[in-house]
């Protein structure tokens, strides 16, 4: 729970309609007009004072937004786009999650999708399914070429083959390894060192979001900021 008053701000990097000022056990304040964000790149300000009076406000943006990437995570693919110069650029659109490793090298996406038919045991697929607390090993699909273990502590392990022969990895391990890349490619875009991940994703509970949060950091990345949005939405921090 925040102390008032309370004050933040995003930059919209898709529409919304009726936008609304919830509080933190989810109730709505009443008596605010109906706005909606048309333009990508506006930004809204929410806004309690210490009388508990909302106020939301429509903007554009007081500085520059520079050297972010969004990562977007759906159920099997993501999105990578980076924002640069306040003007946000896409990197790739619905990216396979695979991951494979061969020949000392990482390969993500498409890259690794192209190894399947002929390596598929050395493909590792559906990572944010395998990192659920719900999933059971019976569930495994029957076209996976990789396998999941439980360790002692019942935690699940992949089991997946390299040219230098099989490991067995945490999901959690793997999707930073994803991160790491979707970073890699962002830096390169951006032409600097990148200053906030943000990461989208939905639905979103607090396991989840800290799950996230832990891959990102285990990327060991030298950015400034983690964000985990459900929209692709950033937000403006006091410096």
């Amino acid at each position: 729970m925040e102390l008032l008053p309370v004050k933040k701000t995003f930059v919209c990097y898709e529409q919304f309609k009726n936008l609304k000022c919830i509080d933190f056990q989810g109730y709505q304040f009443e008596g605010l007009p109906k706005l909606s964000v048309n333009e990508i790149g506006t930004a809204v300000t929410f806004s309690v004072d210490r009388f508990l009076s909302p106020d939301i406000t429509l903007h554009k943006p007081e500085k520059v937004v520079d050297n972010f990437v969004i990562i977007h995570f759906k159920e099997d693919k993501f999105s990578l786009e980076v924002i640069k110069n306040g003007i946000l650029e896409v990197i790739g659109l619905e990216i396979p999650m695979m991951i494979s490793f061969a020949n000392d090298k990482v390969f993500v996406g498409e890259e690794a999708l192209k190894m399947k038919e002929n390596y598929n045991a050395f493909v590792v697929s559906d990572i944010l399914k395998l990192l659920s607390s719900d999933f059971k090993i019976n569930e495994s699909n029957p076209e996976w070429g990789f396998k999941v273990i439980k360790n002692k502590e019942n935690q699940n392990l992949v089991v997946f083959q390299t040219f230098r022969g099989q490991r067995k990895t945490t999901p959690l391990f793997l999707l930073s390894i994803l991160m790491k890349w979707a970073m890699t490619k962002a830096e390169v875009k951006l032409e600097k060192q990148l200053d906030t991940v943000v990461i989208v994703m939905k639905p979103l509970h607090y396991d989840l979001k800290q799950i996230l949060i832990n891959a990102c950091n285990g990327t060991k990345g030298e950015f400034n900021d983690i964000q985990i949005h459900k929209n692709k939405i950033v937000q403006i921090k006091e410096s």
